[in-house]
């Protein structure tokens, strides 16, 4: 069951947590737990799972997102 919230910059779905922040003009959305490794095993882990490596910029994003409220639980 997933429990989603909207928080002043990101919003929040539980279960498999996602985290969507806000980039450019669109959204992104990361997911926890993050993979771990080398970036070649990082890259790896992604590619089969399926999902997206984001980009410097893209990961930027959501580390400023995350920064904006740092009391409450995703922060």
């Amino acid at each position: 069951m997933a429990i989603e919230m909207q928080t002043k910059r990101i919003r929040v779905r539980e279960g498999r947590t996602e985290l969507t922040a806000p980039h450019l003009d669109s959204e992104r959305t990361f997911i926890y737990p993050p993979v771990r490794g080398t970036y070649a095993e990082c890259a790896e882990q992604i590619d089969n799972l399926g999902l997206y490596q984001p980009t410097f910029s893209e990961i930027v994003s959501l580390a400023h997102g995350a920064w904006q409220n740092p009391d409450e639980k995703y922060y």
